[in-house]
């Protein structure tokens, strides 16, 4: 018997990463192709779909099983699995429909994706409840002062704002994702000072981490949030 593997994709606005991921929820193929077609972002589901269908090849080629595919999108998605805006992509039809024609199909939001991922089997595994944060949109600067000073400001802003959340909520931890949340610098200094300086009246504040699965959390979770979709019929 032919080992199964889902199909997770991560849609994003410069990318379209997907993979194969097995039971353990371990990347064994890896996928990655621009989404910009045209100064269009994945015009019609297209790079998504070119993506699924060299995973669906690259499975068939290794002897694995493709048991379906789960998608993020970086848009909002209801209950249903329709996406329900045009933020990011230039889709036109909705992409559970093509999809699906290749294998069962589950579509997500993005962000919830990278969340499960997370919880299970990243940063936030073992903890009872985990807060996700993504911030994705990535920034640079060359030590230019208005830049290093916008940085600060939205990295003290965040930071104020996850104090709120750890004061309503109170999480185990707080998991930052994305490429601007994965670094460092003067954004993150920001972030922990604000975060610190509102949270110092309570004892045991949640602490902040990175997340521990990088790139690959998207993909991860698309396939787990599939998997549990499945099993709920």
């Amino acid at each position: 018997m032919s080992t199964p593997v889902t199909i997770g994709l991560d849609i994003g606005g410069t990318k379209v990463a997907g993979g194969l991921v097995d039971a353990a929820g371990a990347v064994v193929v890896r996928v990655e192709r621009p989404s910009l077609v045209d100064g269009r972002r994945d015009p019609a589901s297209a790079v998504t779909l070119a993506v699924a269908r060299e995973l669906m090849a690259r499975a068939a080629a290794l002897g694995l099983r493709v048991d379906g595919i789960g998608a993020g999108f970086p848009e909002y998605v209801d209950p249903d699995g329709r996406l329900t805006s045009h933020e990011v992509l230039a889709w036109t039809d909705q992409p559970a429909g093509p999809l699906g024609a290749l294998a069962p199909a589950t579509v997500e939001s993005d962000v919830r994706c990278g969340a499960l991922a997370e919880a299970t089997l990243g940063a936030g595994r073992g903890s009872r409840e985990v807060a996700y944060v993504s911030a994705g949109t990535g920034l640079s600067h060359a030590g230019e002062a208005t830049a290093v000073a916008l940085l600060e400001r939205t990295g003290g802003a965040l930071g104020a704002g996850l104090a709120i959340l750890a004061r309503l909520l109170d999480p185990d931890v707080i998991v930052l994702g994305g490429g601007l949340g994965a670094a460092g610098g003067p954004w993150r200094a920001a972030l922990d000072a604000a975060y610190v300086a509102r949270t110092a009246s309570r004892p045991d504040a949640p602490p902040i981490v990175v997340a521990a699965l990088g790139a690959d959390a998207g993909i991860i979770g698309a396939a787990i949030m599939h998997r549990r979709a499945a099993d709920r019929g």
